[in-house]
């Protein structure tokens, strides 16, 4: 149950981290634009 639960929580502390960078990058892309 451990070993199935970790990597379930380590793929959900990586997903917000990832939209927080597109979020970043499409921001800097329409301010540059």
């Amino acid at each position: 149950m451990l070993m199935d639960a970790q990597p379930r929580m380590k793929k959900l502390h990586m997903y917000p981290k990832r939209i927080a960078s597109t979020n970043t990058m499409h921001s800097s892309t329409h301010l540059y634009r």
